[in-house]
């Protein structure tokens, strides 16, 4: 199995496995669902999540605060909108909790809609704590 290195919210780095990951279960086909774990776009310490039914596409911050399936245009403001930063879970630390690159303090979270949002707003912690799956 191939290794990457990331650092944690402590600073300290670890060789971690890559790793798949299914993170709407609203979808209306499984394919959709499932995502390639890579090296953050606009940080090497963060992660990308690389939609493995589309070349090139990324989960990625659309214009409207909305996640969705967008094709890498190559630019710097695409990078920061597909890159994420992995936080201990919110409602259980063991978990992961994603982090904005491009909106510091604002997290991934399953609301109806994958978007990003603000942890002070309701049902939060529950929402934006996801497991990531082999």
């Amino acid at each position: 199995d191939e290794k990457r290195e990331v650092a944690g919210p402590d600073g300290k780095k670890a060789k971690i496995p890559e790793v798949r990951a299914i993170i709407d279960c609203n979808t209306k086909v499984a394919a959709d669902a499932y995502w390639e774990v890579e090296k953050g776009l606009a940080d090497g310490r963060g992660l990308s999540f690389r939609h493995m039914g589309h070349p090139g596409s990324y989960l990625a911050i659309d214009a409207d605060g909305f996640c969705n399936v967008i094709e890498d245009d190559g630019s710097e403001d695409f990078a920061k909108r597909a890159t994420w930063y992995d936080r201990p879970g919110h409602e259980v630390p063991s978990l992961h909790s994603f982090e904005s690159c491009a909106e510091p303090g604002k997290f991934l979270r399953t609301r109806g809609r994958l978007r990003i949002d603000d942890p002070k707003s309701g049902g939060f912690r529950l929402d934006s704590t996801f497991e990531i799956l082999d």
